[in-house]
């Protein structure tokens, strides 16, 4: 408001003095009253001016580059995260869809915010199965479904491979026959480790070598804009072991001859798998490693479905969401005559049928704003014209006037509050339907950006359908990280002004601080960049220059202990190098 008040009156001190001068006038106190007033109406029309031309530019460039780029600038980026989940006892090779839907609702000192919904990326099938013995060095690990305890298991001499770690899974010997594959979430403790866990190599209790490969996440649909830059992240985290067509189980003590025999419980039938790690991970990292079975990849949505009827409602659809929400994706759009809509950039036909296209609250005469200003328009025009009808002299038509009149009253008020509480312009699809068709059936997603950042193991998490799963087993591996949306126009432009610019290409120093404003929002306060020296990961070339980035965090954001710094810090550098035409190399660190 300050500001607002200095730029009036600037605006109004230099009309003043023009006036002044032109009339030779150097007192301003022997000017016409009438003159000073009409100078004060001109300065305050001026101002209102100036930040009206504001606004249209601000809208100008939002609505050039809603046309020049694609739309994946525009729109939020859900947080994700990896959950373990397990079927009831005896259900082998249960199917998880994306629409299986999880909550957690999250205390924010001392007020519950609303649920916050999770769903799988992708389907994938989960095995009645768990992992029941974790062994490496001298040490045994059981984990159990509360807690886990771990004892030495091995005299020193007796000790396994410095790099090994052996899994003891238990599984019934029928499933076991019917498995073909395993599926492992691994996660070091040290974020620096991720790009070697690629070379990790799998052999059975028999020494008989198997294939270990990074999960095929499947390609995204027109709308998942997001799932490529998730495939990037957690290509490092999430393998998939191919077993042999001859697969037997084992005991601890067959097993291992050598084991302690105060060990209880060495008799169970297992199948064991043992990984074999570089040699760049220690035992410590052996004893820290999470490795979990039955785990995915989640991320922070909620799909909404709505039946449409094209002839009493037209063929634009409001894609409305929650208090908290933003729209996410299309799921799916398919008409009563099975015919399943695709997006107008993906049809390359003239005047094509059967297609949509997305807007953000700028369809012209449907969006918010605009229908609030016909709400107040058509009020205006009935209380007016119902005033001229006050002369009539029926006292049954002026009692149902000043009912009209209340009426008026309560819904002025509250458009007015639609007004005020008005957030983001929302979107829109504008559909082309078949001439036939009379009903759509459409699914979204919706997401509620950096509100479903921060969730921990610790959080308790539920599915919507309890009798489906294993309730006790429901449990997040990782916080949750990466939601962000366009909260204000000013986050809007940054992300546009990124996606226009850069193309995603790192050339300058201004194109690396545009993709680290993009890429962190609003947690982010200040990046600095220098340059360095590091050493090359190449043992021919020594130290060669890199570009050394520091970045600042705003201290009311969502605190990073050392470990999550390293693993940010890591994934940076990545994302930096793989961007950069130059291939240059960063070195990013937390200040």
């Amino acid at each position: 408001m300050a500001a607002m008040d200095k730029r009036y009156l600037g605006i109004k001190e230099r009309l003043l003095d023009r006036a002044l001068n032109l009339w030779g006038i150097e007192d301003e106190r022997q000017l016409d009253p009438v003159v000073d007033l009409l100078l004060e109406a001109v300065a305050f029309e001026s101002f209102q001016l100036e930040e009206t031309l504001a606004r249209a530019d601000a809208a100008l460039l939002g609505r050039l580059s809603r046309l020049l780029i694609p739309q994946k600038w525009m729109l939020p980026r859900p947080a994700h995260g990896l959950l373990s989940v397990h079927p009831k006892s005896g259900e082998h090779l249960m199917e998880l869809s994306p629409h299986d839907h999880f909550s957690v609702n999250r205390v924010v000192q001392g007020v519950k915010s609303p649920p916050l919904f999770f769903t799988p990326l992708y389907a994938t099938q989960l095995l009645d199965a768990q992992i029941r013995y974790r062994l490496w060095g001298t040490q045994l690990e059981e984990l159990g479904r509360r807690r886990s305890y771990t004892e030495q298991a091995f005299a020193e001499e007796d000790r396994l491979g410095d790099h090994t770690l052996y899994l003891g899974i238990q599984i019934a010997e029928e499933n076991l026959l019917h498995t073909d594959r395993l599926r492992l979430a691994i996660l070091p403790e040290r974020g620096e480790l991720l790009p070697f866990l690629s070379e990790i190599q799998a052999f059975d209790a028999w020494e008989h070598p198997l294939v270990i490969q990074a999960q095929n996440i499947p390609e995204a649909s027109y709308e998942g804009h997001y799932v490529q830059d998730l495939k990037e992240y957690y290509c490092h985290y999430l393998y998939e072991i191919e077993l042999r067509e001859s697969k037997a189980s084992c005991s601890l003590t067959s097993l291992f001859p050598k084991l302690k025999e105060e060990l209880h419980d060495v008799a169970s039938q297992l199948y064991w798998i043992r990984l074999e790690f570089p040699a760049v991970f220690t035992l410590d990292d052996m004893a820290s490693m999470g490795v979990h079975l039955n785990t995915v990849l989640v991320i922070n949505r909620r799909l909404i479905r709505k039946l449409h009827s094209l002839e009493r409602e037209g063929r634009i659809l409001s894609l409305s969401t929650s208090d908290q929400g933003h729209f996410l994706s299309i799921e799916s759009l398919e008409d009563n005559l099975g015919k399943v809509y695709i997006p107008r950039e993906r049809s390359y036909e003239a005047g094509a049928l059967g297609v949509y296209s997305l807007y953000f609250g700028d369809l012209e005469r449907f969006d918010a704003s605009d229908a609030q200003r016909q709400l107040r328009r058509v009020l205006q025009l009935v209380r007016e014209e119902g005033n001229a009808f006050s002369a009539v002299d029926n006292s049954s038509f002026v009692s149902v006037l000043k009912e009209l009149q209340d009426r008026l009253t309560t819904l002025e008020k509250t458009v007015g509050k639609m007004q005020s509480e008005s957030g983001p312009s929302k979107a829109f699809l504008m559909t082309m339907p078949e001439a036939e068709a009379e009903h759509l059936a459409l699914s979204y997603w919706e997401s509620t950006g950096g509100l479903a950042n921060g969730l921990s193991p610790q959080d308790i998490i539920q599915s919507l359908e309890p009798d489906k799963f294993d309730s006790a087993s429901i449990r997040l591996r990782t916080k949750t990280k990466g939601g962000r949306a366009a909260e204000t126009e000013d986050m809007l432009i940054a992300h546009l002004r990124y996606g226009l610019l850069s193309k995603e290409r790192i050339v300058t120093r201004e194109d690396v601080k545009s993709y680290l404003k993009h890429r962190l929002g609003i947690t982010l306060r200040k990046v600095d960049l220098r340059d360095g020296v590091t050493i090359s990961q190449d043992p021919n070339k020594g130290l060669v220059r890199c570009t050394d980035v520091f970045l600042e965090l705003v201290k009311q954001g969502i605190e990073l202990n050392e470990e999550e710094q390293a693993h940010l810090s890591s994934r940076l550098e990545t994302e930096l190098k793989e961007r950069s035409v130059a291939h240059t190399t960063y070195k990013v660190r937390f200040v």
